[in-house]
């Protein structure tokens, strides 16, 4: 009967890493029958030793090896006997977030009237931060208030505060100040001129 040990010499990732790029570093040891053992077999020698390699995610779900890890947690690799697939042999991996380190929170100005609107972007760095989305809020929403997008309300003449908050944990925020004016007064003339004649 044939066991197999897994070995990769790299156990910690990152989201932004892909297993494929590591495979030079995963061997599996095979034993056949408690006695011949077939040492350091390389993963481009997986297939003529009739054994196949799977990635596993944090849920047990098969993934590519090919494609960004993208979620933290425990993974496992796991090489199979083609002839057996209940003879198989795992190890286990780590696969860490990338925080966010910086929020930059932009706009095409920084002012805006009351009862008009004002689109507020918020860059995260590094920008292959596992987690890249924030919430927005407002130090005084009297004055001007922002939704869940960014997008910023002109409610009475002053100065808010806006903050997008990383939504990773770091508690990593990036803000900007902006200043509500008066709407500006509209006046509609009507120069309706008539020429007459006598």
């Amino acid at each position: 009967r044939l066991s197999i040990e897994v070995i990769s010499t790299n156990t910690i990732f990152n989201t932004a890493q892909k297993l494929s790029d590591y495979t030079s570093g995963i061997t599996a040891n095979l034993t056949y029958n408690n006695s011949t053992t077939d040492t350091g077999v390389a993963y481009a020698s997986f297939a003529s030793k009739d054994i196949t390699l799977t990635l596993l995610n944090p849920s047990s779900v098969s993934y590519s090896i090919s494609s960004l890890f993208g979620t933290a947690g425990t993974w496992t690799i796991k090489v199979t006997s083609n002839a057996d697939a209940n003879v198989y042999g795992v190890v286990e991996i780590t696969v860490n977030a990338i925080p966010v380190t910086g929020i930059s929170v932009t706009g095409a100005s920084a002012t805006v009237e009351e009862e008009s609107q004002l689109q507020l972007t918020a860059s995260v760095t590094p920008n292959n931060a596992t987690v890249q989305t924030v919430t927005w809020s407002s130090n005084h929403e009297s004055i001007a208030t922002v939704n869940a997008n960014g997008l910023v309300t002109g409610v009475s003449e002053g100065e808010a505060r806006i903050t997008a908050t990383a939504t990773d944990g770091s508690s990593v925020y990036g803000y900007i100040d902006i200043t509500v004016t008066a709407k500006a007064m509209q006046t509609d003339f009507d120069a309706d001129m008539t020429a007459g004649t006598s």
